[in-house]
């Protein structure tokens, strides 16, 4: 492999192409992960320090939560009240926390780390702010909808419902022409600012066709994988993969027909439904595959340009239910619908000329390099388009989820399982309490409080 490797979610973008060994995988290990939050095992009581500060992982009442995976124990000596406002009053919560919410709490651990009791609860109301980015629509749009001004259209895209106003600055490319043409397949490079329900008012949207060029059509054939020829030659090393790349023609289909059954039926009722309508002999179609493998880079999901989702056995043996698999299965659907490694590999070839963040966004406008600066080191760099473009394979994916009927509560759970898979010897076992969660868990509970919560619960009103 020449050059330097880009990784992302769907694999990386190089000098030659794709390599697969370069997966979200990296991104659990310790030196990517972000750390949000205090871990219990730290103990702490001073009154001017949480034990923690992190999301909700369990909400059945107000005075019944937890607060990544520890219970929170509160009563009448627990004062409660919002980041935004002074005003403290005794008790618990007077609502359920989201799934999600931001939440800081003071007071003392339990000898065992699996409770905390609570003497101050903090709440935060949703992160929301400016947002820009560029992705593919990927349902019907919605005109005219209610309370929205005259004329506007509510779109579903990047992962949001994007509502494009006559105030909205809109821009066409050649064949459309107009909002009316604007349906799903077609990409919107979008800038607004979320509001409490969630939705991205949008301040400008460009609008193109979803085309299909040589340079896609070149990276789907490179990167192909046939299970029968992967069966009969040795299998590649994990060695070899970590410092070559995985050679996808080495690694061996998974001898277990009912998790192949299963595999397929989850992944099948992921595939939106506006590629399942387009015609086979449409270049933008993508006819997903899903194969259960014997992998060599740990339990994640390879998502190729093709539409192949190769799915390790590990995967599976360790998600607890449909919607945890399911999770992880979108994450990579939405890598390929997305079209994030041509995006990256031609991103990664700009920036190695160097051409700065700006000059690469008004040449390629599906890349999303927001809020790059123009000029940085490289590391840095190559890190923070890979954290852009695997936030949008997340949210997504919860679109996906929704869409298929699944539980989007059990995403970040999922990939929480996935950071101490190494340590894990059985796959029905769930993630240590207090444990430090993973990127992705982090990304999904954010969006989860910002997006999937009611609008309601933005206001800072804790009794």
């Amino acid at each position: 492999m020449s050059g330097f490797s880009l990784l992302s979610a769907c694999g990386a973008a190089d000098g030659d192409g794709y390599n697969g060994g370069a997966m979200k995988r990296a991104l659990l290990h310790a030196s990517l992960l972000l750390i949000v939050v205090a871990s219990a095992e730290a103990q702490n009581t001073s009154d001017d320090l949480p034990v923690f500060d992190s999301f909700v992982t369990r909400a059945a009442s107000p005075a019944d939560f937890d607060v990544q995976g520890v219970r929170i124990h509160c009563g009448d000596e627990t004062h409660t009240g919002w980041s935004n406002d002074n005003t403290f009053i005794a008790g618990c919560p007077s609502k359920t926390p989201d799934i999600g919410q931001r939440v800081a709490v003071y007071g003392k651990g339990s000898k065992d780390r699996t409770s905390i009791a609570a003497v101050k609860i903090v709440l935060y109301p949703p992160d929301l702010g400016q947002l820009s980015s560029a992705a593919v629509i990927d349902a019907t749009p919605e005109p005219d909808p209610a309370g929205a001004p005259a004329n506007s259209i509510l779109l579903r895209a990047d992962g949001y419902r994007i509502l494009v106003t006559p105030q909205t600055r809109v821009h066409f490319i050649s064949p459309l022409q107009s909002l009316q043409q604007v349906d799903s397949n077609v990409w919107i490079v979008y800038k607004g600012r979320q509001r409490a329900d969630g939705v991205v008012l949008a301040d400008e949207a460009r609008f193109s066709p979803n085309t299909f060029s040589p340079a896609d059509e070149k990276l789907r054939d490179k990167v192909d994988y046939d299970p029968a020829a992967a069966s009969s030659v040795p299998r590649q090393s994990a060695f070899s993969a970590d410092f070559e790349g995985v050679d996808f023609k080495r690694i061996p289909p998974w001898p277990d027909t009912a998790m192949q059954e299963r595999v397929n039926r989850i992944g099948e009722s992921l595939v939106p439904a506006y590629q399942k309508r387009l015609p086979e002999d449409d270049p933008s179609k993508i006819n997903f595959r899903f194969e259960v493998v014997h992998g060599n880079w740990g339990p994640v999901p390879a998502a190729l340009p093709d539409g192949t989702i190769l799915v390790p056995h590990e995967a599976v043996e360790r998600m607890q239910s449909d919607s945890q698999l399911a999770a992880l299965i979108a994450d990579g659907i939405a890598c390929v619908l997305e079209k994030q490694a041509m995006r990256l590999r031609l991103t990664v070839r700009m920036l190695t000329a160097g051409e700065t963040a700006a000059g690469v966004a008004s040449i390629l406008p599906f890349v999303n390099l927001v809020g790059l600066p123009a000029t940085f080191a490289l590391g840095s760099r190559d890190l923070a388009v890979v954290r852009t473009e695997m936030h949008q394979s997340e949210r997504v994916s919860l679109t996906l989820l929704r869409d298929a009927g699944y539980d989007i509560q059990q995403a970040p759970v999922a990939w929480w399982i996935l950071l101490q898979w190494k340590q894990s010897k059985r796959g029905s076992s769930t993630p240590r309490i207090a444990a430090t969660m993973p990127e992705p868990a982090v990304y999904l509970y954010q969006t989860l409080d910002s997006l999937w919560r009611p609008a309601s619960a933005a206001a800072p009103e804790p009794h």
